[in-house]
């Protein structure tokens, strides 16, 4: 499976790495796992490790998709904030990608880091 889902904080925050190559049809499946195992909608944070992360293939309605799933999840849980993790290269591709979709329809706020500590230390600031 090329992620791992990661529930930490007694389910306040999922850690949820991707490596290798995935499709958009496993990034889909990845934020449906974890949106369903969120059936309280106790999540405060999640963070997306694409450090080990080689390529990403997803379509602009797939992308539509994941951005509409993150906005039902907004709606439950307006304070979360997502972290996404990699490098900068990467980050930036996945950043073109998503912004479009991102700002008129997921609502939540977001970080983009070098590191998984990186962005632990932005997530204790913003939940507090």
């Amino acid at each position: 499976m090329p992620y791992e889902i990661q529930f930490e904080e007694f389910g306040r925050g999922v850690l949820v790495t991707l490596a290798g190559a995935i499709s958009g049809e496993e990034l889909i499946e990845a934020n449906e796992a974890v949106y369903s195992q969120d059936g309280e909608g106790r999540l405060r944070y999640q963070i997306w490790d694409h450090t080990a992360l080689e390529s990403l293939e997803l379509s602009e309605s797939q992308l539509r998709f994941l951005s509409m799933q993150d906005r039902e999840a907004a709606a439950k849980s307006p304070d979360q904030v997502v972290a996404l993790v990699g490098s900068r290269k990467m980050l930036k591709e996945i950043e073109k990608i998503y912004s479009v979709f991102s700002e008129a329809w997921s609502g939540f706020e977001s970080g983009r880091f070098g590191s998984v500590a990186d962005a632990r230390r932005w997530i204790v600031k913003m939940i507090r």
